[in-house]
């Protein structure tokens, strides 16, 4: 949120307490429709307020809740990403005729005659 919005949340409420008592002698139907407003307002506030907290907890992590599994943060995510699989780095090295790497070196013998 902007501070533009703040302040014409500000506003707002400068306004609609101002109704609220019945100062400026506005009437119940004018009060009734600015309380309205606030209304509408602090919702729109509320679901903005939950959707960072859905933001803020997929980029730090969450610890598990009773129906929800805990979430690790951005930054445990991308390290389980760039780590090697030690079961895939043993494939590249020849080992007695069982890895990749002693398959690819059989088919180049056999095509290079």
């Amino acid at each position: 949120m902007n501070s533009r919005s703040h302040l014409e949340t500000a506003s707002a409420l400068t306004a609609i307490t101002a109704d609220l008592t019945g100062v400026g002698g506005i009437g119940w139907h004018a009060r009734e429709r600015r309380r309205q407003q606030l209304i509408e307002r602090a919702r729109a506030l509320e679901a903005q307020a939950g959707a960072l907290e859905e933001v803020l907890g997929g980029w730090h992590g969450r610890s598990a809740r009773p129906v929800i599994p805990a979430l690790q943060s951005v930054m445990q995510r991308l390290a389980g990403t760039y780590a090697r699989p030690s079961g895939i780095e043993q494939e590249l090295y020849p080992n007695c005729g069982s890895s990749l790497r002693d398959a690819v070196d059989r088919l180049e013998a056999r095509h290079q005659h």
